[in-house]
């Protein structure tokens, strides 16, 4: 299995060494079943996960302090871990379909409990990524298809 990047991360967490990781996966509960990660290379055992709406927090052994996880602000994260490429966030350039309509996709930001997507059509357009808003994303092409009916529903435009 292949190390992939996981998330960011952004901050200490309270005083004994846990810090916030921003995801880049979108199934956070597979977080949940590491049992290490890689930051910079050198490997963690991880003591605890919990997820928040917007971020997670990560408790590892050997960073006992806040001034140590304060060393791990905005490192890279990596992992063992098996996902689909659908689950991960790095979309932004890919071609957005909707029911013949073509964008961009510009930005995939988290302003809360769910990711939003912003798609450049003949103007801009956000709508958060929700089950079954995205039917398929074709890697080769940078294609994404995206549900009409569920489009039509959520889209900000």
């Amino acid at each position: 299995m292949e190390k992939i990047k996981i998330g960011l991360i952004t901050k200490p967490q309270a005083l004994k060494g846990a810090f916030r990781l921003k995801p880049e996966i979108l199934d956070l509960k597979k977080l949940k079943k590491l049992h290490e990660i890689f930051v910079d290379g050198r490997p963690y055992i991880i003591e605890s996960v919990t997820l928040r709406d917007t971020f997670v927090i990560l408790k590892v052994q050997d960073i006992d302090t806040c001034e140590q996880a304060e060393t791990m602000r905005n490192k890279a994260v990596f992992a063992e871990i098996e996902i689909e490429k659908s689950n991960n966030l790095d979309l932004v350039g890919f071609d957005a379909i909707v029911e013949g309509l073509r964008g961009k996709i510009v930005d995939i930001n988290n302003f809360g409990s769910k990711d939003i997507m912003t798609i450049e059509f003949d103007r801009s357009c956000m709508l958060p990524i929700i089950d079954g808003l995205i039917e398929s994303v074709d890697y080769d092409s940078k294609t994404v298809t995206l549900s009409k009916q569920i489009f039509d529903q959520v889209a900000v435009l």
